[in-house]
């Protein structure tokens, strides 16, 4: 766009300090009154538009009877109260929450969307992430990052979805997710903008 190589200087992406300092998978359970068990997080996003949600959490929920699934309904309280209304005993429907690092915590593994802020929340927790859609440009580069990094898979069928949830049931995969997420430094991507702008404001 014409802006000269030499004023150009990538830094990082910004996230919040819940997210930096989450805690333990244990602890964010107890908080949050869930299960020990091997647990999905749906995130939709603060308004709650993800695409086939309903069937999806459904569909989630039926292939794992052993585990739990967290939808996060943001603000749209007619899908809460359809999820809700099937009385399913593995499935957990949450509206609108200031708490979203604890979820991100006390889950395993997290499917939404290529939401660039949602995506690096859950790395920065050391979640993989399971994309089943992406809006645009921006959010296309944020799947070919999360990918080609290793941290996470596109599945935008319930098929593929449900695979690579198998997959990552594995304790392994789980730990070498967390690794790479750490390896990303986040906190100091976070630091290094906010030095930035202090400078330059």
């Amino acid at each position: 766009f014409g802006v000269p190589r030499e004023r150009l200087e990538a830094v990082g992406y910004p996230v919040q300090q819940a997210f930096l300092r989450a805690p333990p998978k244990d602890a964010a359970r107890r908080a949050l009154e869930l299960p020990e068990r091997f647990t999905v997080l749906v995130s939709l996003g603060g308004e709650g538009l993800g695409g086939g949600a309903l069937a999806l959490s459904g569909a989630l929920a039926a292939a794992l009877p052993d585990g739990q699934v967290v939808v996060m309904c943001g603000r749209n309280a007619a899908l809460r109260r359809a999820l809700a209304a099937r009385r399913l005993p593995n499935l957990r429907a949450e509206g609108f929450s200031t708490r979203m690092a604890e979820f991100l915590a006390a889950s395993d593994v997290v499917v939404g969307k290529a939401g660039p802020a949602s995506v690096y929340e859950a790395l920065a927790v050391g979640r993989p992430v399971l994309v089943t859609s992406y809006a645009g440009l921006n959010e296309r580069g944020v799947l070919r990052f999360v990918t080609e990094a290793g941290l996470g898979e596109y599945a935008p069928r319930p098929s593929a979805l449900l695979a690579a949830i198998a997959r990552y049931r594995d304790p392994a995969a789980l730990a070498a997710v967390a690794e790479r997420a750490a390896g990303l430094e986040l906190a100091a991507q976070t630091e290094r903008l906010a030095e930035r702008v202090g400078r330059f404001a």
